[in-house]
């Protein structure tokens, strides 16, 4: 693949051979859609999704990242996230965040739960953030302090439940415009 050489190319910085709109008031024309152009950028993608064992299916409008995923994450991997948004000014607050989902074998489960309260470089005191796995806590690591915490856990084949539980006391949230929890997880079999 290669940048355009279509007719009325410009340089669109750095000697990069790029497009430009066509302005029929000003009496410039436009770059012109080569075949060679649309069949590279075609061919491109498709190799991506071709590498990954997938068929073309006009269709679906996901499969590039479907077939990164496939190439770059373990055979049998999967991944979920979930954020969860509320607007708590100066009050406690709790909430419970969860991502449900089928482990297919027995594997490894890497979660990273984390809290924004919208105030970079404040964090409230006397916070709790747990996160649980089929109702039983996880050790976690609190690397950043209790707003993020990761853990990793074997789990048996079948149904997943992943929980993360944030409070925080009366009066902590005075000064945050806004709380917002997120919870990731990557599933990759034994």
């Amino acid at each position: 693949m290669d940048r355009t050489a279509a007719p009325n190319y410009v340089d669109i910085g750095g000697g990069k051979r790029g497009y430009r709109d066509r302005n029929r008031v000003a009496g410039i024309p436009g770059t012109n859609l080569t075949a060679e152009d649309r069949n590279a950028v075609q061919e491109e993608l498709l190799a991506v999704i071709e590498a990954a064992g997938l068929i073309p299916n006009a269709a679906l409008r996901d499969q590039v990242l479907t077939a990164l995923r496939a190439l770059f994450l373990p055979r049998g991997a999967t991944t979920g996230n979930r954020t969860r948004k509320v607007f708590t000014p100066g009050n406690a607050y709790s909430s419970v965040n969860t991502l449900t989902f089928t482990a297919p074998a027995p594997g490894y489960l890497h979660i990273i739960a984390s809290i924004n309260l919208g105030s970079p470089g404040q964090q409230p005191t006397g916070c709790a953030h747990n996160i649980g796995v089929n109702g039983v806590e996880q050790a976690a690591d609190n690397t950043t302090g209790p707003m993020t915490n990761h853990c990793t856990t074997l789990v048996a084949a079948g149904a997943i439940t992943i929980v993360q539980n944030f409070a925080t006391p009366p009066g902590s949230l005075t000064g945050f415009c806004s709380t917002s929890q997120e919870l990731s997880f990557i599933y990759i079999p034994r």
